[in-house]
């Protein structure tokens, strides 16, 4: 973890040299490494802040337990978007009610700040499948046809999607309509699980991007369900070329589930009035926006600006593949939708896990 590196950014005010760190939280690895230097690190000098960086395992069962108990620590916390639309999201998060005219109005909640757009998407080994054209999500599930070992996230949200994606069911028809019924939903999921036992003794699961990258590029796997960013960096790592084509890594941008991340400040957070503060400049000072493109550029996730543009086509690339820009994209993950059921889905996906 970076906290274990003692990793703390001095403020150029001298009166908050002694105030406490603010403690922000995100996912480790190399992507949190190029968040502390391009984005946080700019932000937090030119609003005068300190900073400690930590990363987590994003067990929001624990985190909400420990908002709820007022024993929570963290000032700033990365997390997945059906849990900014948590049904108890006003008690769990602090207000953020400024305007930020920079960010995409499309992204705006009273309760986070966007973070970025990813796709979840069908990434393979060009070399090791041996085919031309592009696989698609039946052809992932197809083990028989097209042998090797595939690797999906130990998660429930988007594999449910890719699972019924497969059966050539439109999800926004059979899994996001609002009017659906409980059992008509219980029944499409468990269809989904029947799917997903069909590549079960074929599949690795991954928890980390730092995982799923290893798998990419040590040949572990043909096919993956991916972040697009770290498709990005996998790339890097194999390819010396800015013609993504050329690469034996390859990504089917049709098959992306996009999805944003957020910013929230915990309820009650120690420092949440200074969390607020670092936000504010995240996306307003110069300095910061000019390291949210670095980053973006670095890790091929779309920061949530209102113009983008990458000189780097490789990153570029991968960027609108993860984005609302891609017009090809499979869906959009439905937030509303995991925010009512993604507690009794993760008790099954629990089941299911367990099972073998």
């Amino acid at each position: 973890m970076l906290s274990e590196l003692g990793l703390v950014i001095g403020c150029r005010d001298k009166k908050q040299d002694s105030s406490e760190p603010i403690r922000i939280v995100s996912w480790g690895g190399r992507f949190q490494q190029d968040l502390f230097k391009d984005w946080w690190t700019p932000a937090a000098e030119s609003c005068g802040v300190k900073i400690e960086p930590d990363s987590w395992d994003g067990v929001y069962g624990a985190l909400t337990a420990r908002i709820q108990k007022g024993i929570n620590d963290w000032d700033l916390v990365h997390v997945e978007a059906h849990y900014v639309q948590n049904a108890d999201a006003s008690s769990l998060f602090e207000s953020f009610n400024r305007t930020i005219d920079s960010i995409d109005p499309g992204l705006v909640n009273q309760t986070a700040v966007p973070v970025l757009q990813y796709g979840y998407a069908l990434a393979y080994r060009r070399d090791l499948l041996h085919r031309t054209n592009q696989p698609d999500w039946a052809e992932f599930f197809d083990v028989g046809r097209w042998p090797g070992r595939r690797s999906l996230r130990d998660f429930p949200v988007g594999n449910i999607e890719i699972a019924l994606l497969a059966e050539h069911r439109d999800v926004n028809q059979v899994l996001y309509d609002p009017k659906l019924s409980r059992a008509q939903l219980e029944s499409q999921v468990e269809d989904a699980f029947r799917r997903l036992e069909t590549i079960r003794p074929s599949v690795i699961w991954w928890s980390s991007g730092d995982e799923l990258q290893r798998g990419l590029t040590s040949g572990d796997i043909v096919m993956s369900a991916a972040w697009s960013g770290r498709i990005l960096s996998a790339y890097r790592e194999l390819c010396n070329t800015t013609a993504v084509e050329e690469c034996k890594l390859q990504v089917n941008g049709n098959t992306a589930l996009v999805s944003t991340d957020w910013w929230v400040i915990p309820k009650h957070a120690p420092h949440a009035e200074r969390a607020n503060k670092l936000l504010q400049c995240m996306y307003t000072a110069p300095q910061a926006i000019k390291g949210a493109l670095l980053f973006s550029q670095h890790q091929g996730y779309l920061v949530p600006l209102k113009s983008v543009s990458l000189s780097d086509p490789a990153a570029d690339y991968f960027l609108r593949i993860g984005s609302s820009q891609n017009p090809h994209m499979r869906a959009h993950i439905d937030e509303r939708f995991w925010s009512q059921n993604y507690d009794w889905i993760n008790n099954r996906w629990k089941q299911w896990r367990a099972a073998h």
